[in-house]
């Protein structure tokens, strides 16, 4: 069904869906590359209810890959080109795909059958299976059923409003659902996806010009980037209708700022994760809202209510809805308790936020329970790289602790906070070799040495706030 709707529908029109800077694509191209690849799959021996490794390169090939598993009734797992090879080891284990497509290699050539043959788990569906870093210490995959993608597509382009007319730039991998979620929104309502190849910062506006575009999905970070840069402030975009932002907090300065300097465009800010997707959108037209630091209304047909808030009205988000994802690839004991059933609402899902909901519906976000660190909008499980430290480091330490840094560019920077009597430099050198086995999102950009135990709190857990000021204190150093 998904296959029909984001392409079957609309090969008789045959308009023009996608560019990637050198050549425009229509819907007959990307459903003859699609069928090409499904074909060698189907040479590789995948079956229906296989999952599929994708490794993205975030071109045109990679969506010619989501297409033809999507086609094909196979599950695909998109992953970053910048992950490890320890990274890919372990998702190869805990996956079990069928075969691999690197898309970092030339059309049809970067495939690979793994030999392990594992049917999906769910009796329904599953489109895509995306990991994502957790707070549990290991990435977990998010299993998205058919059921739920389709909900998601239309509920939030209720709020966009994507049609014909627009042109959507999509700076953001693939492998990240807020860049997945851009293509399927060009390919249902028949937008224009605008998917550049190595571009530079600096290029954006030109971009934005070239192409004419409508919709820019984008991160605060970057958006920041432009500002400071005065990108922002030196060329007008007539076209230009929405920017959006998700997967960090949008601080009301920076909207201010992009508001001056685009009064025309309209800026909406979001909240979601990969296990629900989207929960909340700023509908257009809600300035004054915006520059309160809401992240918007529920989508439609989705409920969301706060547990044991407190004295502020202050507490942990909870999502119920069609939104919400199937849960985790083999989930624990540890991850699965985000996932329950409620007795009203159904699946629902613990998000680990602490939000604030006013009179009129609309969301506002605290902070996070969970000890997740967002880096240009990435999520990192700060206990994911502190078991990957613990395992490598050479020299000895007594603990170890990852922090999430406030960043004017990146959100969070990470601060790698290490108790140790042991010589700085030899310290600094191990951190640094460490480091370079992880991918780029992942590392310590920041490192404090101390000597003295982590503060505790009173219930005998090390004291996040008091250990950062701290290491504030001690000094940090860049890495």
């Amino acid at each position: 069904m998904l296959y029909e709707k984001l392409i079957e529908n609309h090969l008789k029109e045959d308009s023009i869906v996608l560019n990637d800077s050198f050549r425009d694509y229509r819907y007959s191209d990307l459903h003859r590359m699609a069928l090409d690849v499904a074909e060698k799959m189907r040479e590789f021996g995948a079956n229906d209810g296989e999952r599929v490794l994708i490794i993205n390169r975030n071109t045109v090939y990679t969506v010619a890959a989501i297409l033809a598993c999507i086609h094909e009734g196979l599950c695909f797992i998109i992953v970053p080109q910048e992950s490890s090879v320890s990274q890919l080891s372990y998702i190869l284990d805990d996956a079990e795909p069928c075969m691999v497509i690197d898309t970092r290699k030339e059309f049809l050539e970067g495939m690979e059958r793994t030999g392990r043959s594992i049917n999906n788990i769910q009796s329904e569906r599953i489109i895509y299976i995306i990991y994502t870093s957790g707070s549990t210490g290991k990435p977990k995959g998010v299993i998205a059923p058919e059921k739920q993608v389709l909900f998601c597509i239309q509920a939030i382009n209720e709020f966009l409003k994507n049609g014909p007319e627009d042109r959507i730039l999509c700076l953001l991998p693939l492998s990240f659902d807020y860049g997945l979620y851009q293509l399927f929104f060009a390919l249902f309502f028949e937008s224009v996806l605008i998917l550049p190849q190595n571009y530079l910062i600096q290029e954006i506006p030109r971009l934005l010009k070239e192409f004419d575009i409508t919709a820019f999905p984008s991160m605060p970070a970057v958006l920041n980037l432009l500002l400071k840069m005065g990108y922002l402030k030196k060329t007008e975009w007539p076209k230009l209708r929405y920017i959006t932002s998700t997967g960090d907090r949008f601080p009301v300065a920076l909207i201010k700022e992009i508001m001056a300097a685009l009064p025309n465009v309209e800026i909406l800010p979001m909240y979601g994760q990969t296990e629900c997707k989207r929960v909340s959108i700023m509908p257009m037209g809600n300035k004054e809202k915006a520059l309160t630091g809401s992240c918007g209304l529920p989508l439609k047909g989705i409920k969301v209510w706060l547990d044991d808030p407190d004295e502020m009205g202050v507490g942990e988000l909870i999502v119920s809805g069609a939104n919400v994802m199937a849960g985790y690839l083999n989930a624990d004991d540890a991850s699965s308790q985000y996932y329950f059933t409620h007795p009203k609402y159904g699946r629902s899902l613990r998000t680990g936020d602490l939000f604030r909901i006013d009179n009129e519906g609309f969301l506002y976000f605290y902070s996070r329970k969970r000890r997740i660190i967002k880096v240009k909008g990435i999520r990192v499980g700060s206990l994911e790289v502190e078991n990957f430290f613990a395992e490598k480091l050479e020299v000895p330490f007594k603990e170890l602790r990852i922090l999430g840094m406030p960043d004017e560019y990146c959100g969070e920077t990470i601060l790698l906070i290490i108790s140790s009597d042991s010589n700085e430099e030899k310290i600094i050198a191990e951190v640094k070799r460490v480091s370079s086995e992880l991918p780029n999102y992942q590392r310590p950009k920041k490192l404090s040495v101390i000597k003295a135990p982590f503060p505790l709190s009173e219930n005998g857990k090390v004291d996040g706030d008091s250990l950062m000021r701290k290491a504030l204190e001690n000094g940090t150093l860049s890495l």
